[in-house]
């Protein structure tokens, strides 16, 4: 398995500011974390240098990046902050959201830009959504995983399916090209669904998925998007731990993590 993360995310300007994050990076202290950020113009504003020397001193592993606001259509900006995160932060893996547009539109970017990501050496790993007409140039996990591009991956989002027993099949399905599990519990369907529920308190089989995931090799990292506080997520990462590396299996009474306040 690759590493196994938290999300941990900057909304914000004040969520930005250095005594925020200053507290943040200190709650987060030795952990592996997928940093977020969905404002792509703060994020150009940040002061990245000190950013990332918060994050050594914190002991923090900056594993990934999410930014679910940013596509390949602002391509003067996407290249700009793909810079700055391999300078600033040396990370190369990235998820993104497709954003609404024309699928050709899109493909013809990729192909005419494919050289100059390629040169950079980053994986570009698209969110998997609920298949629905118009919109997002690409949106399931079928689709993403079929993109032409040798730097375009897949993050699968256990909570973006219609229904939860669909899960189970589509992470067998599209091992070989997810880079990224973003994992929660979830219970219902359509508008009533719960999602990013603490592990174990929803519908999913998280067992039978984790196997798959760790039987398989996939070298995926997994990265928590509970609803939970950092106490919370830490525990449900020692609980992770021991199924993928000592195989212990999950249980209801061995996650009893509160939720996020």
């Amino acid at each position: 398995m690759g590493d196994i993360c938290t999300s941990l995310y900057v909304g914000d300007k004040q969520q930005a500011s250095e005594s925020s994050l200053a507290r943040r990076f200190e709650e987060y202290r030795g952990l592996s974390v997928q940093f977020g950020i969905f404002n792509p113009g703060l994020f150009q504003k940040l002061d990245h240098k000190r950013i990332a020397y918060s994050l050594q001193e914190n002991d923090i592993t900056l594993s990934a990046f999410h930014f679910p606001l940013i596509d390949i259509f602002q391509t003067k900006q996407f290249f700009s902050i793909l810079d700055t995160i391999i300078e600033s932060y040396g990370s190369r893996l990235i998820t993104l959201h497709p954003s609404k547009g024309s699928t050709l539109k899109a493909l013809s970017l990729y192909k005419t830009h494919s050289q100059d990501i390629v040169d950079r050496g980053v994986i570009l790993a698209y969110e998997n959504f609920v298949d629905r007409p118009g919109g997002k140039w690409v949106r399931t996990a079928r689709q993403i995983s079929t993109l032409p591009f040798p730097f375009i991956f897949l993050t699968y989002d256990v909570s973006h399916t219609a229904r939860a027993e669909d899960v189970l099949p589509e992470i067998s399905d599209y091992l070989s090209s997810i880079a990224v599990v973003h994992l929660s519990d979830r219970r219902g369907r359509g508008k009533s669904q719960e999602k990013d529920l603490p592990l174990m308190t929803g519908e999913l089989p998280l067992n039978p998925i984790l196997a798959v995931l760790r039987d398989s090799g996939c070298n995926a990292k997994i990265v928590l998007e509970t609803h939970t506080n950092v106490s919370g997520r830490r525990k449900e990462i020692s609980l992770l731990e021991d199924f993928f590396y000592r195989c212990v299996p999950l249980h209801l009474n061995n996650n009893s993590v509160q939720l996020q306040p």
